[in-house]
């Protein structure tokens, strides 16, 4: 998927980590963990987009974080407390056992299981390298041991229906769109690495190679290149031919999104910073940034795009850019972006906002003991309140209350912990799946609802 990097620190770091630390040093291939996710959230959203119909909101689904009306109330269709939320795909929720490895692909709708596999690290992936729940996908299960006491290998099944798609013989690598990239240095934190690459259409092989490069800065994979050291001294490896490209710092696409009025905007790593571009529909530069880079929320609409809210690099703050002009609009030293839709945007944190996009006047502020969540039907918003444990629908732009309902004693206090769910979601927080359906989990327990 163009747009989508994953990062490596060859440290112990715990993976998933998103230190967000003030003030920030320029960015390096070894920060790019907590970005890496948020990439591929914008890139996913760019490839659609949804008109608001103002009479229903009944199938306002479809793109990330949105569901269907949320002024229908949900109920739970089945929960589990053995079992950990790895993701959606193919119409399934793909739990993990918290005794051992392998998956359970269980049905959206009643939780029945519709396959499993009983061994490996499982993942679940998109069609070309994305996790959008919306899109069928692939599961990925790295290093899983043959029964025999063959090699471990790693098996790619279809999300659907279970089904063994390819396997692969290596026990480690990462999903690049349709490649399998397996990055083996020679020494923890030494000179040296092995680059082998397998097309995950058929497994079969296309190339491996040795290259004597530094690998003490750590190193990044986009879906055309592996990036190896930092800032100025990075080389780039083509993942298709194997050709070194010195001078990485010239320039490294890693994600491109569109904006109303056929602008596009582009994310490009340039010697260890971020540097973001706006282009006009034949190609000229319209405004550049190298300071901020773009910050996609679990919701988001891309007619809302007209203004671009984005991350400073400096100290974190979020930053509001006219698309067309780059001009600076507002900037908040708080939240994460949570909802944008055409002139209204949420932000979280204690207890969140919801501003106007464009000038960042403040709407509304929920009530003490809510959270905003990012989940939106586009006319309302989900908040969690943890004072009385209920879910409560609120209008995005005035914040009156529509419906409210508790969820059978689910602990809603927000998750300490910003652990990827599905892809895009965060451990914890309520995330949509097809048909309206919205995934709950409290760390013991998690609820399907629907309506």
């Amino acid at each position: 998927m163009a747009g989508e990097l994953i990062e490596v620190e060859l440290d112990d770091e715990p993976p998933g980590s998103t230190p967000r630390g003030r003030p920030r040093r320029p960015w390096s291939l070894r920060r790019w963990g907590g970005l890496a996710a948020v990439l591929a959230v914008l890139a996913t959203a760019a490839s659609a987009a949804t008109a608001t119909d103002s009479a229903s909101r009944a199938g306002r689904g479809g793109l990330l974080g949105f569901t269907t009306d949320l002024s229908v109330p949900r109920h739970i269709l089945w929960e589990i407390s053995d079992e950990d939320v790895l993701g959606l795909a193919g119409g399934n929720v793909l739990l993990l056992s918290r005794t051992g490895t392998g998956v359970r692909a269980a049905r959206l709708q009643d939780g029945s299981t519709a396959w499993r596999v009983d061994a490996g690290f499982c993942q679940p992936i998109g069609s070309t390298g994305t996790r959008d729940p919306a899109t069928p996908q692939r599961v990925v299960c790295q290093d899983v041991t043959d029964p025999f006491g063959g090699p471990m290998h790693t098996q790619v099944v279809d999300a659907a229906t279970g089904a063994t798609l390819v396997t692969l013989p290596a026990g480690g690598g990462a999903a690049l769109g349709d490649l399998w990239v397996d990055v083996e240095p020679d020494s923890p934190g030494g000179a040296g690495v092995t680059v082998s690459v397998w097309s995950l259409r058929d497994g079969k092989p296309r190339w491996s190679r040795h290259y004597d490069v530094d690998l003490s800065g750590g190193y990044g994979l986009s879906e055309s290149a592996l990036i190896v050291g930092e800032g100025s001294t990075a080389v780039a490896i083509d993942l298709t031919t194997g050709a070194v490209h010195p001078g990485a710092s010239a320039g490294q696409t890693v994600a491109t999104v569109e904006a109303p009025g056929g602008i596009t905007i582009t994310a490009t790593w340039v010697d260890g910073s971020m540097r973001l571009s706006a282009l006009d529909p034949t190609g000229a530069t319209l405004w550049a940034k190298e300071d901020a880079f773009y910050v996609a929320s679990g919701a988001e609409d891309p007619a809302a795009r007209s203004v671009l809210v984005v991350e400073a690099m400096d100290n974190g703050e979020l930053v509001a850019l006219d698309a067309a002009t780059g001009r600076e609009l507002w900037r908040s030293s708080t939240g994460r972006m949570l909802v944008h839709v055409p002139g209204v945007v949420a932000v979280d944190g204690t207890p969140g906002r919801v501003l106007d996009d464009r000038t960042g006047q403040t709407l509304w502020v929920p009530s003490a003991g809510e959270h905003l969540v990012a989940v939106s039907d586009r006319e309302l918003v989900l908040v969690r309140s943890v004072t009385d444990d209920e879910l409560v629908v609120r209008d995005l732009r005035d914040g009156h209350a529509v419906v409210r309902y508790r969820v059978g004693g689910l602990n809603l206090t927000p998750p300490s912990d910003t652990r990827m769910l599905g892809g895009w979601g965060w451990d914890g927080a309520p995330v949509p799946g097809p048909d309206g359906t919205i995934l709950l989990s409290d760390g013991i327990r998690t609820v399907v609802l629907g309506p």
